[in-house]
């Protein structure tokens, strides 16, 4: 059975202070904690946390890595089934614009509407790490080798990915209309009144 990463970083550090000759009291307390806590520590009674593992390194006078199993370890210890992730490249001019095109009509495609500035991540769509903000930004600046167009709806307007919505106009309220056409009957009605005011000439 292989050794578990809590039961190897616990050897790592006894290992480390009998190198010192240190009791575990004088590393408790370069440490900053208790004796007790130490000694659990050391013999995988409770767990390491991120903050601990580092104060132990600095009273231990070793780096963080020198305490935990390198990648190799790691496979034989809980790697099975687990793939390290690829590096995802970000695209350049117009292999860029093409695959946010191609982005869109996925996004179109499983969501039945083109996406927008504030729609979030866009990675699972176009491929690379990014969301759908940063590239109407790109679009827009032309960085990344890209020639500067209209942000991500210009691009898709061009390309015909969907369809932009627009907000609908309201229409004109009838009252507005008929106040409107009063005005002018009122405008009358005053002149006539004026005409016959006595030195109205």
């Amino acid at each position: 059975m292989s050794e578990s990463v809590e039961t190897f970083v616990s050897r790592r550090m006894v290992e480390r202070r009998e190198q010192l000759g240190q009791p575990q009291a004088a590393v408790a307390r370069a440490a900053g904690i208790d004796r007790p806590a130490l000694n659990k520590l050391e013999h995988g009674g409770t767990r390491l946390t991120v903050e601990k593992l580092c104060k132990l390194a600095l009273a231990l006078g070793v780096e963080p890595a020198h305490l935990l199993p390198t990648l190799e370890q790691l496979r034989g210890m809980i790697g099975m089934g687990v793939d390290p992730l690829p590096k995802l490249e970000v695209p350049t001019g117009q292999a860029y614009v093409d695959a946010v095109i191609a982005g869109a009509r996925s996004y179109l495609a499983k969501h039945r509407k083109r996406p927008r500035v504030h729609d979030g991540d866009a990675i699972e769509h176009v491929g690379f790490a990014a969301s759908w903000s940063s590239i109407d930004s790109t679009l827009r600046k032309g960085s990344n080798g890209v020639t500067p167009c209209g942000g991500l709806h210009g691009l898709l307007d061009r390309h015909g990915v969907g369809q932009r919505r627009y907000a609908t106009p309201r229409p004109a309220s009838a009252g507005a209309g008929a106040a409107s056409s009063r005005s002018p009957a009122r405008s009358a009605s005053q002149l006539r009144a004026s005409e016959r005011r006595p030195g109205s000439r």
